[in-house]
């Protein structure tokens, strides 16, 4: 069952690389998926990993068919999403130019550093995605994920050629059209959920604190990278601005009770990051 998405979702970047290659340079697209897109797949690993994970919760509190605890899982599950992804994207948006030249020292487009910053929008909705698909497997919902896929993959290979034939965006097509993609999956999967199963979530309480602290962290990470460090070598720049802002974005979030105990022990280091907020008096 988890093939078939995997499957579609192949062929929609043969697709695509079908489309490219038509005009385009094949160094230069290798560039953009050995570099913008392995990037966004390694962000997207950990998304996918807790997704995983809330496999079997979903599955048990489906089966009692309580509609008020079925949300709160989800309403837990959506929030730790947030809470991973959110500080990805703004270490992408952030710190783009000394990541890439920190991990790629050499090569092409280590000067389109803008496309990273697309891509960091895709990383939220991808993941909000993923534990989104994740309760419609709970509930064995396999053909709506399906569609859902086959819909996402159609309007990234149309949006992309669009882009890149009628636009002449290049490569920016490409992140546009996933970032285009990625929404579009997310919207419907969402829609999916609430037809369905019929829970609905508060937005606002999902996304509230993580937000708040990832504006925190981005302008702590953008004085670190442009200013302190203005001047210092690629990989100090990028260590030293993801470090400070990593603190910073988890005394935040904790603070602004975005971060439970409930919510911090569904991630693989949850016991780790409770005894590290106990020991800062956070918790």
């Amino acid at each position: 069952m988890i093939c078939v998405p995997a499957v579609l979702a192949g062929i929609g970047r043969i697709g695509q690389s079908g489309i490219y290659l038509k005009n385009g340079s094949v160094s230069t697209w290798g560039a953009y998926l050995g570099k913008y897109r392995l990037l966004m797949t390694l962000a997207l690993l950990g998304a996918f990993a807790l997704a995983v994970s809330m496999l079997p919760q979903f599955q048990l509190v489906l089966k009692r068919r309580s509609l008020r605890k079925s949300r709160e899982k989800c309403m837990v599950a959506f929030r730790c999403t947030a809470l991973y992804t959110i500080p990805c994207a703004v270490l992408f948006l952030t710190t783009a130019q000394p990541m890439l030249h920190m991990l790629f020292s050499k090569g092409e487009l280590n000067g389109l550093d803008s496309i990273l910053k697309v891509l960091a929008i895709t990383v939220i909705f991808y993941g909000l995605a993923f534990m989104l698909g994740s309760v419609l497997f709970a509930a064995e919902l396999y053909y709506s994920i399906w569609i859902a896929v086959l819909v996402s993959v159609v309007v990234r290979l149309v949006s992309f050629s669009v882009m890149s034939s009628a636009l002449k965006l290049d490569l920016y097509a490409g992140a546009y059209s996933d970032a285009l993609s990625a929404f579009v999956l997310c919207l419907i999967l969402l829609g999916m959920v609430r037809q369905q199963l019929k829970i609905a979530v508060s937005w606002l309480r999902v996304f509230l604190a993580p937000l708040l602290a990832g504006i925190l962290m981005a302008l702590v990470c953008l004085l670190c990278s442009q200013v302190i460090l203005k001047n210092a070598a690629s990989p100090v720049r990028m260590l030293v601005s993801a470090v400070v802002g990593l603190l910073v974005y988890f005394v935040s979030t904790v603070v602004l009770k975005g971060a439970t105990r409930r919510e911090l022990r569904c991630f693989a280091v949850g016991d780790v990051l409770i005894e590290l907020a106990s020991t800062m008096r956070l918790l």
